[in-house]
């Protein structure tokens, strides 16, 4: 900008000396327009700038690896227009380390309504978070700017798929001991403290199971079916925590997430219910409540993927907090563990726990180091490495490729779109 003012100023001189040399109408005439011609650039641009609302919003269901997109609004009730403004936007992911700026530049036209549509594709779950943090606009000259503060948030949440399958048999893990006053109310389980329903006498049935007394009233045999507790015993841990450099940790964190999503959805098919727990820097290892349904388990999925993972250097604090949590609160229940990286600290710390037979493993690994970490050894628990059935790189956001697309021109509205792959 200070190159075009110095041109300017260049320009104002030779004007001078033209009217020094050559007096006239036409001398005079141009050195008075190009005294005034800056005058009237400033009032357009400080007009232009009291004349401009602004908004942000997204459409559609945004779906991982489905295009989604921003809408960005400006409206301009002036008759001023300009070819010339920047539009400065922040764009980021919680399972990304750092913000990603992008620098647009957009044309304003009078008298309308134009929509910028910023389309993205994410490729893996998270919270996606876009901030509009102004707009500078110019004179067609380049001589003045004025830029209006906008700080204009919007943000999606892109959760995991559930694209893993297990080929595990799920069964209640019940606990003896356990201290409980909820039952399944749509599944018979073994627990006698509690009757679920009465049947007739089938072949087959125990009879232990004789409900006598109720039997010598009706005249038949009447059968107990005995309730499912609620309180399961299944315990499944998130490692929510950075174990490799970008874009790498990303695409790790979304694969453990998704295969812990699909085992939620199968316990939950099986009417097995569990709690969820994960480690946060701020919270430490953090249990759900009981849950049942896949919904419920999206809700809590939901407020995870809201936080940022754990740093890569919280290795110590993680390990200390899983060994409590499953020594302390949660010493019987059948864990099922979902990692991104199986190192060998990790295994040395499920060793030591008590009843380490209880613990799977669940190395969602990435690459073949990992692999072998996770199938290197015997092991007193089970390790099951995983592999995702899809796995796509996400590309740096830094290196996206935003290109102005066609712009439809409308009676009162115009649309734009800005288009490229970004990573979460």
């Amino acid at each position: 900008m200070i190159r075009y003012k110095l041109l300017y100023a260049v320009l104002l001189v030779v004007m001078v000396l033209f009217y020094i040399l050559y007096r006239g109408t036409l001398s005079l005439t141009l050195l008075v327009f190009t005294c005034i011609l800056p005058l009237i650039l400033l009032y357009t641009v400080v007009r232009l700038k009291a004349s401009i609302k602004a908004s942000l919003t997204h459409r559609g269901v945004p779906q991982k690896n489905q295009p989604f997109h921003w809408i960005f609004q400006i409206k301009n009730t002036s008759w001023i227009s300009t070819a010339n403004a920047k539009l400065h936007l922040v764009y980021s992911s919680t399972l990304a380390d750092a913000s990603q700026p992008l620098v647009l530049n957009i044309p304003i036209m009078m008298h309308n309504t134009q929509r910028i549509r910023l389309t993205y594709r994410a490729v893996t779950c998270g919270v996606m978070r876009m901030r509009i943090e102004k707009l500078e606009i110019y004179d067609p000259l380049w001589l003045f700017k004025r830029v209006i503060p906008l700080d204009l948030t919007d943000s999606v949440l892109l959760m995991p798929q559930q694209n893993f399958s297990f080929s595990e048999n799920w069964k209640a893990n019940p606990q003896a001991d356990a201290d409980t006053t909820e039952y399944s109310k749509e599944k018979a389980g073994d627990d006698p403290s509690e009757i679920f329903d009465l049947h007739v006498y089938r072949e087959g049935d125990q009879v232990s199971r004789i409900h006598w007394k109720l039997s010598s009233k009706l005249d038949n045999l009447m059968v107990k079916e005995y309730s499912l507790p609620l309180s399961a015993g299944y315990l499944l841990f998130a490692d929510f925590r950075q174990t490799a450099d970008q874009p790498e940790a990303a695409e790790r964190i979304d694969a453990m997430l998704s295969a812990m999503a699909s085992a939620a959805a199968q316990l939950s098919e099986h009417m097995i219910s569990f709690r969820a727990a994960a480690y946060t820097p701020d919270r430490g290892a953090e249990v759900s409540p009981l849950l049942q349904e896949s919904a419920d388990f999206s809700g809590w999925v939901e407020l995870l993927v809201h936080a940022k993972p754990a740093p890569r250097d919280s290795k110590t604090a993680f390990l200390h907090s899983l060994s409590a949590l499953l020594t302390e609160s949660h010493p019987r229940d059948r864990v099922l563990l979902f990692t991104p990286k199986p190192d060998r600290e990790l295994m040395h710390t499920l060793m030591a726990l008590p009843s380490p037979a209880r613990i799977t493993l669940y190395a969602v690994s990435v690459n073949a180091a990992d692999r072998a970490i996770a199938t290197g050894a015997e092991y007193p628990f089970t390790c099951v490495p995983v592999t995702p059935e899809t796995s796509v790189s996400p590309e740096p956001a830094e290196e996206a490729d935003f290109e102005a697309a066609e712009r439809e021109d409308f009676s009162d509205s115009a649309e734009t779109d800005q288009k490229g792959g970004a990573s979460a």
